[in-house]
C-alpha cells in the first residue's frame, strides 16, 4: 500500500501546530473516505496533562484514555494508542503521530496497513530525520532543509544484497546474516569507504528494509566504514 505522509514543522510546544495536525488528519480521513484517526501519543501516563489533551478538551482527553473512541463528526471517531501497543499487521486509517521519537516513528512507519500518517513532532531534528527518510508533503510553514546527499554504489550494492539475503523478520540478530553483513562491511573498510551511518539507513529504508531493522543496519555499520 503506497502511504501518504504528512509533516507539520515544529519545536516544542505551539497550538497553532496541534491545530494543523488536528485538521490535516481530519482532513486526509475524509477525503479518503475513511472513518477512523489514531491518535499515537508517546506514553499513556503523560497523556492527560498535557497540550494535546488540553486542545482536545478534558472530556475527550478522559474518554481516549479510557480507550474509548471520540466522534469527530462526519462519520470520523479518534482512538488513542501508544507506540509499544501497536500491531504493524492492524488496520489503520489514518495515524496521527505526535511527539513521539525516532525509534517510535519507525514503529509507526513499520505498520503495513495504513493509509496516511501525519507526524508533528516535537523537536525540529527529530521532524527533519523523518523528512528526509520519506519526503513527505509539509503542511503549512515549509522552511526545513535537509542534505541532499548520497551513498556510494559500492555501499548500495551492499545493502541491496543484504535486503535480497538476510531474514528481514529477525534482521541481524540472527548469527549468520550478522557474519555475513560484517565481512561485506570490512570489504568496504578494505576498499577505504566512509560514509554517514543515516545514510545508510535513510537507504535501507527506501529500499524495502523496516525501518526498525534499517536503524539496526545503521549502527552496525557504524563501526567500520562511519
Amino acid at each position: 500500500m503506497s502511504v501518504s505522509r504528512f509533516l507539520v514543522e515544529n519545536n516544542g510546544s505551539n497550538p497553532d501546530a496541534i491545530k494543523l495536525a488536528f485538521s490535516q488528519a481530519y482532513s486526509q480521513c475524509k477525503y479518503a473516505g475513511l472513518s477512523n484517526i489514531t491518535l499515537v501519543f508517546p506514553t499513556k501516563g503523560t497523556f492527560k496533562t498535557s497540550d494535546i489533551a488540553g486542545f482536545v478538551g478534558d472530556a475527550a482527553a478522559k474518554a481516549l484514555f479510557k480507550g474509548l473512541s471520540v466522534n469527530l463528526g462526519d462519520g470520523i471517531q479518534l482512538t488513542f494508542d501508544i507506540p509499544k501497543n501497536i500491531n504493524p499487521f492492524n488496520n489503520h486509517d489514518v495515524v496521527l503521530a505526535i511527539y513521539l521519537t525516532d525509534k517510535d516513528m519507525d514503529i509507526v512507519d513499520s505498520i503495513n496497513n495504513v493509509n496516511s500518517i501525519v507526524f508533528l513532532p516535537w523537536l525540529e531534528k527529530d521532524g527533519k530525520r523523518w523528512l528526509s527518510t520519506w519526503s513527505p508533503q509539509t503542511v503549512g510553514t515549509s522552511s526545513w532543509t535537509t542534505p541532499s546527499e548520497s551513498l556510494p554504489e559500492n555501499v548500495r550494492e551492499v545493502i541491496l544484497k543484504l535486503g535480497r539475503c538476510i531474514n528481514m523478520p529477525t534482521g541481524l540478530s540472527h548469527p549468520s546474516d550478522k557474519e555475513m553483513a560484517k565481512k561485506l562491511f570490512i570489504e568496504l573498510r578494505k576498499q577505504g569507504c566512509l560514509t554517514s551511518s543515516e545514510l545508510i539507513r535513510q537507504f535501507a529504508v527506501n529500499n524495502g528494509w523496516e525501518p526498525r531493522r534499517a536503524e539496526e543496519l545503521a549502527q552496525f555499520s557504524s563501526k567500520y566504514i562511519e
